[in-house]
């Protein structure tokens, strides 16, 4: 792993606008079912210097050094994202965990939590407890057609989620703090906690590093003491 995990409150420090600007922008589906709910456009096409802000926040937070965060070369893929009770209905009949995985594709993931007054839903980090561990392409396949709205078989779908959750110890549990933010290396298993009921929704601000060119990083470094 190369980053920690950190917990930062109060990220935006005018989140009013920030949700303002959310509401004006048009949320989809994904075609290939590879999360639950809906994702605007990269927020790079939405407005640029709000993603490079957002960013810039980010990564000054594990480069704190001005001339180290002046030389870092990146590229990373922001969206709000939009869950509502229908699209994680399974999710919440069963405690509400979403299944654990890695974001593969990514160095870093970083999440906002935007929904105000929602202290019951979050994300967990966990680690394996065995060595070597692979998803199952059958869990995959089913857990996309579901967040494609397909229908799947319930208690196929609840037999595999909590067969994904038996294969992992639960390290962290961070709450949706409003405006709160939380970056971990996205090496590290981790699942969405969801507590909506129906008629209400879920927005996050999700973020995802997946080219970084610095000197150093940060876990690495401490290793070599």
């Amino acid at each position: 792993m190369n980053f920690p995990t950190v917990q930062i409150n109060n990220f935006f420090d005018n989140v009013d606008t920030i949700l303002e600007f959310s509401k004006n922008q048009n949320f989809n589906y994904d075609n290939l079912g590879q999360f639950p709910g809906q994702r605007t456009k990269c927020i790079s096409e939405l407005d640029f210097d709000l993603f490079v802000y957002i960013n810039s926040k980010i990564f000054r937070l594990f480069y704190p050094d001005y001339n180290t965060f002046n030389s870092v070369e990146w590229k990373a893929l922001t969206y709000f994202q939009k869950i509502k009770y229908e699209d994680i209905d399974l999710y919440a009949r069963n405690n509400g965990r979403g299944w654990i995985h890695k974001d593969h594709f990514s160095l870093l993931t970083s999440i906002v939590y935007l929904t105000p007054n929602d202290l019951s839903s979050g994300t967990s980090i966990y680690k394996s407890k065995k060595e070597g561990l692979n998803m199952i392409s059958k869990e995959q396949d089913i857990k996309r057609d579901y967040h494609k709205r397909q229908i799947v078989d319930k208690k196929s779908y609840y037999k595999l989620l909590n067969e994904n959750h038996s294969y992992y110890d639960e390290v962290s549990h961070f709450k949706s703090n409003f405006n709160s933010l939380i970056a971990f290396d996205s090496a590290q298993p981790h699942s969405a906690n969801y507590n909506i009921q129906p008629g209400e929704e879920r927005l996050t601000l999700i973020t995802f590093l997946n080219y970084l060119k610095v000197p150093y990083f940060p876990i690495p470094e401490m290793n070599k003491i």
